[in-house]
């Protein structure tokens, strides 16, 4: 899943793949031990719970302030980058954190290791789970540490899209809403029940239904599955598309963000 560019503002359709993509990618991270945990420099970049992250407000604001928390997941191969923000320009002021995968590959990095075309689902349920975990204590010392509106919204595209749907099962008083974008999770990540007295957030999922790289099938039976157990849950199909974001899929993610943000005030 080398997509970089998730969302860039454009009138045509965005492709979110890079230019060379093994079809088989073994990644192990090169870290060793986390660096400690820093608060955002000037540029806006910071670490917590060793991820390292950028942080950007959106409207007239400053980072002191509380303001609603929008997390935005890159795919593989992609990173954080100020452009990406464009698309919560939601009328209100809003703390943008992009984290950055731990792996380096190309010019971005990698949550996970991936293979197009075929996944072991056990391999893959460890690599989408040791992320995730990574990722909810980093939300969890970012929310306390930054003054926050509200629960935090996450977003992700292709692997940012399966963090998000996990993040959501195993990790929902955490989130105010998940909204994966060509992402799925494997069968052994999918949840049996619906425990009762816990906070669910909605997922609102979007996926290109020609989508050859996380194929739409998993993604359908995944919502399936999820809507069978009382969650509330959907999947927005975008005919013929495969797996980019086009200038219709990120007017939906704009609208949904702003909807979501609004609503934390």
């Amino acid at each position: 899943m080398l997509f970089a560019p998730l969302w860039l503002a454009s009138s045509s359709a965005c492709r979110c793949d890079a230019p060379v993509a093994p079809r088989s990618l073994q990644l192990t991270s090169t870290h060793t031990q986390a660096p400690p945990d820093s608060a955002p420099d000037a540029q806006g970049w910071g670490r917590a719970a060793g991820v390292r992250y950028l942080e950007m407000i959106r409207g007239a604001a400053d980072r002191s302030q509380p303001l609603p928390m929008v997390v935005m997941i890159h795919g593989l191969g992609d990173r954080p980058r100020p452009e990406l923000m464009d698309i919560v320009d939601v009328g209100v002021p809003a703390r943008i954190i992009m984290p950055q995968a731990p792996t380096p590959i190309g010019d971005g990095y990698s949550w996970f290791p991936y293979v197009v075309g075929g996944n072991d689902p056990q391999a893959l349920a460890r690599g989408i789970g040791a992320a995730e975990l990574q990722l909810s204590e980093a939300l969890r010392v970012l929310r306390s540490s930054r003054p926050t509106l509200g629960r935090p919204i996450v977003a992700g595209f292709s692997q940012g899209g399966m963090l998000s749907f996990a993040l959501a099962l195993r990790h929902p008083e955490q989130l105010a809403l998940a909204f994966p974008i060509s992402g799925t999770l494997p069968p052994p990540m999918w949840p049996t029940d619906k425990a009762a007295g816990r906070s669910w957030p909605p997922i609102r999922a979007l996926h290109g239904s020609a989508d050859h790289v996380v194929p739409i099938d998993g993604t359908r039976a995944l919502i399936a599955r999820l809507r069978e157990l009382g969650y509330d849950a959907t999947l927005r199909e975008f005919p013929g598309v495969d797996h980019f974001v086009t200038a219709e899929m990120q007017a939906a993610t704009h609208a949904t963000l702003s909807e979501a943000v609004a609503a934390q005030y």
